[in-house]
């Protein structure tokens, strides 16, 4: 390379170190992840080009009430989407802008997992859910509607040997410090499980891999999680062209808490499914107020029943079978319930 060229070279990246470190914004460069097969629902995604600007072609639909054989420009692309998260029998769908009763038994099915109107008709209330950024992760599986389960039938991904889980970042993602102590306090949170996560030396032999990849540009789909049962690994995706941010404080429209999607999608990996209650971290959507605290009884029910932990629901901290405390929040949560119970015990013992 001529000195010149150098030069250059060494400018670019100094002027790149700048542009991306010059805000308290997290900005990724997108880039094609090839070391690994995208999950099939990903691949849907970029088959059908799904982009949040194509929401704005719906707003004249809720004027009127849809009847079956009605045609609706642009209706397709509620069905591209409602099909991507599941809720389509993928052998009875036709894409198209005609409104079939089969079409408002989808919307039924999709009204009642986000506590809406149940009416079968596209409408605001309707339109907002479904064009909010969320997780890419089905709500209907295999045709089990996960968000009206109560119970869990997950199997570990991971050998039966393994009582510590390692994940690290796709070293082309080049993340900063802040992302890799935001991502080691949401395993922490995670404790309350019989599992233990360390950040892997290495991305190859990392057990859960996390990795900043394009999916449908700004807004839309957000991440999402996936499961290899073969290779003993699980991917966790986090869509590179969001306005991701480390804090939760002083929100701008567009921007995605990273904290909170992460926290969701570490569920995912360790065998969590949608829920429909809006409080609880495993809810789809992504919503403004910050989601780092396992505190929701919809949450702890259903990880206590995967990991075999007992659970005071409506409390910061729960019980291991054999008597140990496992505190929902990580080594604060330890640090808090210790400090109450020294309290309460001083007190008793001056009574």
């Amino acid at each position: 390379m001529r000195s010149s060229a150098k030069r250059n070279y060494a400018f670019l990246l100094i002027f790149t170190f700048l542009l991306t470190h010059a805000s308290a914004s997290i900005y990724i460069t997108p880039f094609e992840y090839l070391t690994k097969q995208y999950p099939k629902i990903y691949e849907g995604i970029k088959a059908h080009s799904l982009a949040s600007k194509i929401w704005k072609t719906f707003k004249s639909i809720f004027s009127n009430d849809q009847k079956v054989g009605d045609t609706i420009k642009g209706l397709s692309y509620v069905k591209e989407n409602l099909q991507i998260l599941g809720y389509f029998n993928n052998t009875l769908i036709n894409i198209d802008d005609t409104v079939t009763s089969y079409f408002q038994t989808v919307l039924k099915d999709y009204q009642k997992n986000f506590n809406l109107k149940v009416t079968g008709q596209f409408d605001d209330k309707t339109y907002k859910k479904l064009s909010s950024s969320r997780c890419f992760v089905p709500d209907i599986i295999n045709g089990t509607n996960t968000m009206q389960e109560t119970t869990t039938s997950f199997k570990p991904w991971w050998s039966a040997d393994k009582k510590e889980l390692t994940y690290a970042f796709n070293p082309e993602n080049n993340v900063t410090n802040a992302v890799k102590s935001l991502v080691k306090s949401v395993f922490e949170n995670w404790s309350i499980t019989t599992l233990k996560f360390k950040e892997a030396k290495t991305y190859n032999d990392s057990d859960i891999n996390i990795v900043f990849v394009t999916i449908d540009g700004k807004g839309g789909f957000v991440g999402g999680a996936d499961s290899n049962y073969s290779s003993h690994i699980g991917t966790i995706y986090l869509d590179s062209d969001e306005q991701w941010i480390l804090s939760s404080d002083n929100f701008n429209d567009g921007d995605e808490d990273l904290e909170s999607v992460v926290m969701h999608q570490v569920g995912h990996v360790l065998g969590l499914e949608h829920s429909s209650v809006e409080e609880a971290i495993m809810y789809p959507i992504v919503l403004q107020e910050k989601k780092i605290k396992l505190v929701n009884d919809d949450d702890l029910q259903k990880i206590s029943e995967i990991y075999k932990v007992k659970v005071n629901y409506g409390s910061p901290s729960s019980q291991s079978n054999n008597g140990g405390d496992v505190a929902c929040c990580g080594w604060r949560g330890h640090i808090i319930y210790g400090l109450v119970n020294g309290f309460i015990y001083v007190i008793l013992g001056i009574l």
